[in-house]
Formats: C-alpha cells, sequence, structure tokens
C-alpha cells in the first residue's frame, strides 16, 4: 500500500516519461504486474518444495513404525496384523488437512469406522503422535503428506500474505492429490474436516468425482471467519474465501457439524439442502476420572508442570486449571491472563484464603510464542504472583490423565466463554459449567469457586452435574447419528433429522 506522503514523489518522478494524467494509472498497472509476477516464482518453488520435503517427510513416519512394531508383537502371539476380512471390508478415507495428532475429533471417527470393520485411510500431517489406538489399530492406515514449508511463517504482513497463501496452497494440491489419489484406494466414502476449506474442499470433491466416492464434510467452524480475524472482514480474500467455501460445501453429500447451532446457520446462511447432522463432541473412552489419591498423586508428580507444587494441588492449597487451545486468532486468551491477574492482585492483597492457582496450557499454534512473551512479562513484573502458568504439548493418553486429575476439566466443571449461540446447547449453566463474557467475570468464577481449603459446595455441585453429563459417550453419540448417516445399520438408533426437529421447535 502506497502512502500519501510517497505518492507526489512517485508521480512527480513518473511526469518526466509519461504524461501527467496516465502517471498514476500507469503506476498502478505496473505495481499490480510486478505483484502479479512473485506468484509465478512461488508456485515454482512450492513444487520444488514439495518433492524436496516428499522424501524428507518419510522421516515423519516414525510414528507408524510403532505400528509396524506392533504387527509384529501380533504376529508373534499368532495373531494376525491385519484384519481377516479387510477384502471385504468398507473403506474409508479421512482428510485432515492439518496434523492428525492435533484432531482428536477426526481419530474419534477413525476408532469408531474402525469398529464397524471398515478400513480407514487417515490422510494428513503428522507433526505429533496420534493416541495409542489410532497407531495400533489394523483397520487404520495413516496417509502421511508433507507439512508446508516452515519460512512462511514469516509472511505475516496483510501485503505478502497473499503471495504466502499462493505458495501454501500450491503446496497442498500436490500433496493432497498426491496422497489421496496415489496412495489410497477407492473408498465408499470421504470425512472431510472443515476449516481449512481450501483447497481442502475442491480437492476431497475432485477426487471424490473421480473415485465415484460419497463425500461427507465435518464441520468445526467457518473457514471465512477464521481468515477474517486474521485480514479483517471487508478484505477480498476473506470475501473470496465465503464464496468459495459457500459453492463447495454445496458439493457434498451431507454433513455433519458440532451443534444445532452451526447447523442452522449453514442451512439458514449458507443455504445447505443436503442432509445436516448434529454429531456433538463426546468423550471418548479414554477420558476417565482418577478417583485413587495414590494414583492421582503418582501421575501429578512425574509431570514436570505439576511435580513442584503437588502435595499443595493434594492438600487443596491449590487448584489446577487446565486449558487446551490452538493458539489462533479465534481464541482470545487475554481474557484467561487478565483474569488470571485480577486473581492475582486479590489473593495477594485482599484475600489470604484464596489457594495457589495451577494452570497448564496444552496445544501448539502460530500465537503461542507471544502469549507466552506475555505471560513471562507480567511474572517479571509481580502481577502473577500465586499463579503459576505452563505451557506444554501433551501425548493424548497423558492428556486425558492431566484432565482427570484437574480442578477443572473432563468430568469435571467447565468454565468457558457463554457469548455464543450454542453455550446453553452444549454447557447447563450452573449445573455443569460456568460461563463468563469478560477476564473480570472469570475472576470472580476463580474466587467463588476455589476460596478457602479444600472443595467450595458450588464446586463439588458442579462436579456432580459434569460426572452425570459425560456419561453419554463419543461411541453412543457416533452409533446414533453417524453410523445411520454413514449407512450403517445400527440397533436401537432413534435418530430424528435435523428438519424434523427445526419443525418441532417452531
Amino acid at each position: 500500500m502506497i502512502g500519501e506522503e510517497a505518492q507526489p514523489t512517485w508521480n512527480h518522478i513518473l511526469v518526466y516519461t509519461t504524461p501527467a494524467t496516465n502517471a498514476l494509472t500507469m503506476s498502478r498497472q505496473q505495481f499490480l504486474a510486478s505483484y502479479g509476477l512473485l506468484c509465478l516464482p512461488g508456485i515454482i518453488i512450492a513444487t520444488i518444495f514439495f518433492f524436496r520435503q516428499y522424501f524428507r517427510h518419510l522421516s515423519r513416519v516414525r510414528v507408524a513404525q510403532r505400528k509396524s512394531e506392533r504387527y509384529a508383537i501380533l504376529s508373534l502371539k499368532g495373531l494376525s496384523p491385519q484384519p481377516d476380512d479387510e477384502a471385504n471390508a468398507k473403506k474409508a478415507m479421512i482428510v485432515v488437512l492439518g496434523d492428525i495428532g492435533h484432531s482428536p475429533r477426526m481419530q474419534n471417527h477413525a476408532l469408531s469406522l474402525a469398529k464397524m470393520k471398515t478400513k480407514v485411510y487417515m490422510v494428513g500431517y503428522l507433526d505429533s503422535e496420534p493416541q495409542d489406538e489410532i497407531l495400533y489399530n489394523p483397520y487404520v492406515e495413516l496417509v502421511v503428506m508433507p507439512s508446508p514449508p516452515r519460512f512462511l511463517a514469516i509472511f505475516n504482513s496483510k501485503l505478502l500474505y497473499p503471495i504466502a497463501a499462493v505458495i501454501k496452497i500450491t503446496h497442498q494440491i500436490i500433496a493432497m492429490w498426491s496422497a489421496m489419489r496415489y496412495e489410497c484406494p477407492k473408498c465408499d466414502f470421504m470425512i472431510v474436516q472443515n476449516p481449512p476449506s481450501l483447497p481442502t474442499l475442491l480437492i476431497s470433491r475432485i477426487v471424490c468425482w473421480a473415485t465415484e466416492t460419497r463425500m461427507v464434510i465435518d464441520w468445526h467452524n467457518f473457514g471465512f471467519t477464521i481468515l477474517a480475524l486474521k485480514l479483517g472482514p471487508a478484505h477480498p480474500l476473506v470475501r473470496l474465501m465465503k464464496y468459495l467455501e459457500t459453492r463447495l460445501c454445496h458439493l457434498a453429500d451431507s454433513h455433519f457439524c458440532v451443534s444445532r447451532a452451526m447447523a442452522l446457520a449453514l442451512r439458514r446462511d449458507l443455504q445447505i439442502d443436503k442432509p445436516i447432522h448434529v454429531l456433538y463432541d463426546r468423550p471418548a473412552q479414554i477420558f476417565q476420572p482418577v478417583t485413587d489419591s495414590a494414583d492421582r498423586f503418582a501421575f501429578l508428580s512425574s509431570q514436570a508442570e505439576t511435580t513442584q507444587y503437588v502435595q499443595k494441588i493434594m492438600d487443596g492449597r491449590c487448584a489446577l486449571l487446565v486449558s487446551s487451545t490452538s493458539w489462533t486468532p479465534d481464541e482470545n486468551f487475554d481474557i484467561l491472563i487478565d483474569a488470571l491477574v485480577s486473581y492475582s492482585t486479590l489473593a495477594t492483597r485482599e484475600r489470604d484464603d484464596l489457594p495457589f492457582l495451577g494452570v497448564i496450557i496444552t496445544g501448539k499454534g502460530p500465537l503461542r510464542q507471544s502469549y507466552l512473551d506475555k505471560i513471562a512479562a507480567l511474572s517479571a513484573e509481580g502481577k502473577l504472583d500465586r499463579v503459576t502458568v505452563k505451557s506444554t504439548w501433551l501425548p493424548f493418553e497423558d492428556y486425558a490423565k492431566v484432565l482427570a486429575c484437574a480442578t477443572v476439566g473432563i468430568s469435571l466443571p467447565v468454565l468457558g466463554w457463554n457469548d455464543y449461540a450454542s453455550w446453553r446447547e452444549l454447557v447447563t449453566e450452573g449445573v455443569d459449567g460456568l460461563g463468563f463474557n469478560s477476564g473480570a467475570a472469570l475472576s470472580d468464577i476463580f474466587v467463588r469457586l476455589f476460596e478457602g481449603v479444600g472443595e467450595t459446595e458450588e464446586l463439588a455441585k458442579l462436579k456432580e452435574g459434569a460426572k452425570r453429563q459425560s456419561l453419554r459417550r463419543w461411541d453412543e453419540e457416533w452409533e446414533k447419528v453417524a453410523a445411520p448417516a454413514l449407512g450403517y445399520e445400527m440397533k436401537d438408533v432413534n435418530k430424528m433429522p435435523l428438519e424434523d426437529e427445526m419443525q418441532q421447535e417452531n
């Protein structure tokens, strides 16, 4: 973008070789032409980088080697490492244009399909290990794509972002087509995670057309709204993304989504006329409460994030909070930081009865380091006394155990942002969770739930409600909603189409 001060100088220089009336027009044309030419080297770089990365990414398949080791163990025990009915089994493809290890919902899809004796091909990046059930399951095959070039992270400005987007999307198109078309067999259906929308929906639809495969989109969010957080809602790329996402989603055969609020938005705003099935995220069987104090103490002692204050946790003098995030712009962690600063001020100056607060934030993402730097600066200024914040990435099994040991976590109360449409749909306020819409409100909740030594009456009530709510697991939800939608015959399944539910509400 050319500033107002720079413009006269630019035109003044051009006026010696060009008529004044055409100076600005010619300059813009030259600028756009030069900008467009930058995209061509980007495509060439992405292509070269892909073939270079294609062989390098094989080292990432070290995780899959554990699966081979498991097969070897099964063979020694006289068990077949491959399903006996693999030739006759249904085949499904699960597409994640992201890290498979960071996609628990898609891993749950794969495990549920494997239980139906369906051969599953999971296509995605392998930047972190999936859960062991995925690695050791003979019905699940990982098809690993090379991750995009790391140097693209330097293109953070709005001006350079389109260049990075061209390079990244070109790389992803080549990687997706190679993996889905040549490394996977013809499948009965394909489940595609959205977002990211581009080029995921386009390449997936083309592959489905070429192989006569049924396409199902699993909606976690809207791609254009996430892009708008980075570029602004009026940016041309955001408008283009919304247009393409709206058009491409109509080409799918059916849809899953995480809430009724999203289902209604898909029907109303995107005008989708294909079947939409609300498939709620429910805890998988791996998430189980830790009821034995010795087991809880042993696990917390083994974790670097909690070993220093494990005794305080056991004695009730430290509340342990766990928050999972992808460190992206759509998750505003400033609210949590503001709440922790407010809590620290109360705990150190006014309320001696407030316990120490231990916060574990799990996940990886682009904004992680900037937030950690902010937390470190606040700690150095003494604004986070009696509060400790740790950020880590845990294996799936350890993550489940950390949640089970937390004061707030799985089978425990949920504290969440309540200023969105599906909050009341997912959480019963005051029964299994509490909502907030500001840092001050979250700090007040901390004080109410954690004041004194031990468990408050309100916290105990919320824990009991959350425990009842968690009795319904992912397998039950999947068998009720997803299995019939994908063509599996399930007994005792009572499924109501979205249209019938909407008519009942009206």
